[in-house]
């Protein structure tokens, strides 16, 4: 709107210079016609493009100008301590969907933001107050006007002329009045006069010519749509003026030069020099004016005009640079654009999950407790509610200090400290910041004791995040966004490393389906498919005073003038547990409770509140098979997650209730699907979007359809190309080989096809791309685990061939200035005899009889550790297919930790005679470390050697 006010504003200014400096050198005509460019200018509120000519590109650089632009179509802002603006736009989903509106902005530019939003909150709905209030003016005025001019008019035959005379005691002067049927009304006294009667009626037949009748409304919209402008008021004057001018000018022109004094001696006559206040409002063409105006139009009606091609030719050009530089917008300078979302690769998503938020605690997973749209706002209490995870003891002085603070609290209770240089050494690993430059959030349920620059927690129970499971990322420059169950976390690149930026709920993920290269061997039409009919859920009206304790809550805000809502999951008095919708600020003008959903029995609501897991679970869902709202789901009886949504009459709708969770979609043809897992139940299916409709596809049921042998099928994964891959039994042998298959969708059908072929080469898989010193190690662990179980379980003795399937990339970490790799390698293993093979629990074969193994068969998988800068090795004891890091290995190997933290090169262990390695560094006091490791690699120095244990007992 500011746009508008000023592109008119100025618009206005032009025209009137213009006015000004072509007196008499231009016709009245003209004149008049540049005021229809003001009128177009002030009905239309957008501006037609960008152009680097328009105002607003110097306008923009005025701040509070720059902040009503910024601001435009913005409710609320937050601004968080590194400056960064965020606003929330009006009809957001959620109110965890901010917008970064501005950067780097100072307390006092977000004063200055937060006044020019708080002045537009003040001035519009006064700025509507006025327009409504002009116009019921305008109307009322007008009305008015008509019935009295009907009660007292009496028609006037006018001999050839085309429009309807009356004559009438109610007007002042002729005037034409009218939009649908323009009319003339005379007074007495003219209609009394032939010859004034005549110049009257020529004058209001040119003034129907110019279409002025319409002209006069659009000139009162234009007054209340900008009421508060004086200029428009100026704007409107002087166009009235010139329409006079211009109407004589036109008369004369139609009558002839000879009746010019003749027209003129009539006009002074005719004209009225009083006016009232209100006849800015009238809709009609009225001869009133000031005695300036009627001198005016004398003059001129007196002294013709002369049309000067120069002026004409300057008044051409100055209004088409005038019309660029107010009907356009400021120019948007041309910027890169930005890169498009990649999708991450299963094993980026897997360097992310283990790199940075691994399976058990830690501190990094931490970050993903509350919910934030910058590092500022991260909930500290949240973050830090388990302790800083560094070493740091706290003293029985500290201790007592803090009881007699808290004299209720028990002496055992598990206490926390939070060193702030241990929080900001945290802070600073993650998310780049300091303690001092977050926003404080939770810090208020913490206490500080000044003395030992400390906060302090006492609790008895935790909020430990134990891991994340990212379904699909996307990197877009130096960002990556990881989504998981509801949410997404994005990390921002930062040298070597990787900071956390925002955590907060996200649409879902929604990715382009790729089918597979071969052709499938069965295909169903989708058109084939059962719908889903979402239907309409019976509520049950209560009373807050019904409802028990609160279990999971969650905030709906109402879009397209729906009201805000809080769907609510909690005890009902007869201890079961229900969920219910509230709905605020209705029309009634009072909250309504509806339950609607029983969640779980009375019988479990005790497990349910005591649980330190969280047990029911609310969550927004957005752009799901093209629906928003919210699903639920009880870990407790045999309901799955349920979706729901509300509809525009706000009737609460269940979309779907399915097994398992929906965590990205894909699109394939304009059509939306997304799998539903079941849980590992066999209820796993396929959901589609089809136009308006929602079907389904039960996989196991059409897989069994096809093989009639498959059995316990069971949909393993979806990876982000949209397939599916399901394994079954084939129950036509004996020993049951896991087999696989993999489903997709073109659009139009669901296809099928066999399991993917894996490729390889002297045992290493074909896709595998490892330094070749990894897969050499690799190669000689399969070789020592195929001896391994050859030697420790007889019954094997049908093991012949070992393959590497995988060799993965688990993570990347500097320890000790040194970059560090760790690779874990899968192998399988062949069996001549599958048939009677000892299968155990978790083992699966092929057809062909190559093995995936329980881990429990080995006494150890080895995982590679590889210094990036030297290419040394250490080989560390564990279990690839858990979820071991560096960081857990060096926790559990002091030897481990020493080795990475004393040594300049990573060399070579294998495990071996006891012995103890002795570690010489630049001259100093040798280093003597405990372990039963011998050297695997040759040394390239002489700094290490290794000594005997026996003979080296007692230390050096």
């Amino acid at each position: 709107m500011m746009a508008w006010i000023l592109s008119s504003s100025v618009l206005i200014c032009v025209v009137l210079l213009i006015r000004r400096l072509t007196l008499g050198r231009i016709s009245m005509r003209l004149r008049y016609a540049l005021w229809a460019l003001v009128l177009v200018r002030l009905l239309v509120p957008f501006s037609f493009g960008s152009t680097p000519v328009s105002i607003m590109n110097t306008a923009q650089q005025v701040p509070v100008i720059q902040d009503a632009q910024v601001l435009h179509d913005i409710q609320h802002i937050e601004h968080s301590p590194s400056g960064t603006v965020e606003g929330y736009h009006r009809g957001d989903y959620m109110a965890d969907f901010p917008t970064v509106i501005a950067e780097q902005k100072s307390e006092e530019e977000f004063s200055r933001m937060s006044a020019v939003l708080h002045l537009r909150d003040m001035l519009l709905p006064l700025w509507r107050v006025g327009a409504l209030v002009l116009a019921s003016a305008f109307l009322l005025i007008n009305l008015r006007f008509r019935a009295t001019l009907r009660k007292t008019r009496t028609r006037l035959e006018a001999a050839d002329f085309p429009l309807p005379v009356y004559v009438t005691d109610n007007v002042e002067t002729p005037c034409l009045f009218g939009l649908l049927r323009p009319t003339v009304y005379v007074t007495p006294e003219v209609a009394s006069d032939p010859q004034a009667l005549h110049y009257a009626l020529e004058h209001e037949l040119t003034h129907f010519y110019q279409g002025d009748f319409v002209w006069s409304i659009l000139r009162c919209v234009c007054l209340c749509l900008h009421w508060f402008n004086p200029l428009v008021w100026l704007a409107v004057k002087l166009s009235r003026q010139d329409a006079e001018l211009s109407c004589d000018e036109g008369t004369i022109r139609r009558l002839g030069e000879s009746h010019r004094v003749a027209y003129g001696n009539t006009l002074i006559d005719l004209t009225c020099a009083q006016r009232r206040p209100a006849e800015v409002l009238y809709a009609a063409t009225t001869m009133t004016g000031s005695k300036k105006s009627i001198r005016e139009r004398v003059i001129f009606i007196a002294r013709k005009p002369q049309n000067l091609a120069l002026a004409v030719v300057t008044v051409a050009l100055v209004t088409a640079v005038a019309v660029g530089c107010t009907f356009t917008g400021a120019d948007n300078p041309t910027e890169e654009p930005e890169a498009t979302p990649e999708p991450l690769t299963q094993e980026e998503l897997a360097y992310f999950q283990e790199n940075y938020f691994s399976s058990g605690y830690s501190i990094a997973n931490q970050f993903l407790t509350s919910l934030y749209t910058s590092p500022e706002t991260i909930d500290l209490f949240e973050l830090f509610y388990n302790g800083t995870s560094l070493p740091g003891a706290m003293s029985q002085e500290e201790l007592e200090t803090l009881l007699e603070a808290y004299p209720d609290i028990w002496a055992d209770t598990d206490c926390k400290k939070l060193p702030v240089k241990d929080m900001d050494a945290i802070l600073e690993q993650y998310v780049g910041l300091r303690f001092a430059e977050t926003a404080g959030i939770g810090l208020d349920s913490l206490t500080y004791l000044e003395q030992y620059d400390a906060y302090y927690h006492f609790h008895g129970d935790t909020n430990a995040r134990t891991g994340v499971e990212f379904s699909t990322g996307f990197r877009q420059g130096d960002q990556v966004s990881l989504y998981y169950e509801d949410k997404m976390v994005t990390l921002e690149k930062a040298g070597d490393s990787w900071h956390i930026r925002s955590n907060r709920f996200a649409p879902m993920p929604t990715l382009p389906a790729q089918l597979p290269d071969e052709e499938p061997f069965l295909t169903v039409p989708v058109a084939s498919l059962d719908t889903v009919e979402p239907h309409v859920v019976e509520t049950e009206p209560f009373t807050r005073q019904e409802w028990g304790k609160l279990v999971d809550d969650l905030s709906y805000p109402g879009t397209d003038g729906q009201p805000n809502r809080s769907i609510l999951a909690g005890v009902w008095p007869d201890g079961s547990i229900y969920a219910c919708y509230v709905v605020y600020d209705n029309a009634a003008g009072e909250d309504t409770y509806h339950r609607f959903a029983k969640l779980c029995d009375a019988a479990y609501t005790d497990d349910i509140l005591n649980s330190e897991e969280p047990s029911i679970f609310i969550r927004p869902y957005t752009d799901l098979l093209g629906y928003s709202g919210f699903s639920l789901f009880c870990s407790y009886g045999t309901a799955g997650h349920r979706y729901y949504t509300f509809t525009p009459d706000g009737q609460l709708m269940q979309l779907l209730e399915i097994g398992g969770t929906i965590d990205r979609q894909f699109t394939a043809q304009g059509r939306t699907f997304a799998f539903d897992d079941a849980g590992g139940l066999e209820e796993f299916q396929l959901l589609l979007r089809d136009g308006g409709a929602l079907r389904t596809a039960p996989l196991a049921e059409l897989l069994k359809q096809a093989l009639p042998d498959s059995a316990e099928q069971t949909l393993t994964r979806v990876d982000d190309r949209g397939v599916g891959v399901i394994s079954y039994y084939d129950d036509s042998i004996s020993y049951l080989p896991r087999r696989y298959v993999r489903v997709a969708c073109d659009g139009e059908n669901l296809c099928f096809y066999p399991e993917e072929v894996q490729t390889y080469t002297d045992g290493i898989a074909d896709n595998i791309d490892v330094p070749d010193a990894v897969l050499e190690l690799a190669k000689q662990f399969a070789d020592d685990n195929l001896i391994y179980l050859l030697e420790q379980h007889p019954e094997m003795a049908s093991l012949d061939d070992w393959r590497i399937s995988n060799i993965v990339l688990r993570e990347t970490k500097t320890v000790d200035g040194a970059t560090v790799e760790l690779y874990a390698p899968w192998v399988d293993f062949h069996t001549a005899d599958p048939e009677h093979f000892p299968y155990a629990g978790g083992t699966t074969v092929t057809p062909d009889g190559w093995l995936s193994m329980d881990a429990d068969y080995f006494e150890q998988f080895d995982l590679i550790l590889r210094n990036v800068q030297t290419g040394r090795f250490v080989i560390a004891h564990g279990d690839p297919y858990t979820d071991n890091t560096i960081d857990s290995l060096l926790a559990d190997s002091p030897q481990l930790r020493a080795d990475l933290t004393y040594m300049a090169e990573l060399r070579g262990f294998r495990e071996g005679d006891p012995a103890r390695l002795v570690l010489e560094q630049n001259g100093e006091d040798p280093v003597v470390l405990e372990n039963n490791w011998t050297s695997q690699m040759p040394t390239t120095s002489g700094e290490s050697k290794l000594l005997p244990a026996a003979n080296s007992a007692g230390g050096m």
